[in-house]
């Protein structure tokens, strides 16, 4: 997982797959597992 700190806040993500870009933001108090069905699904066939 990559980490930037952006105006002394520290984001983490992943970047998989290529093609158009969807963003998955998850809210309190999950975490980004909660996306993985979603990633496995369409990361052949765009960028997440």
């Amino acid at each position: 997982m990559t980490r930037k700190l952006i105006n002394h806040v520290e984001l983490a993500y992943e970047d998989v797959g290529e093609g158009i870009p969807i963003v998955c933001i998850h809210g309190h108090p999950f975490n980004q597992s909660m996306w993985y069905p979603q990633v496995q699904a369409l990361q052949s066939v765009c960028r997440m």
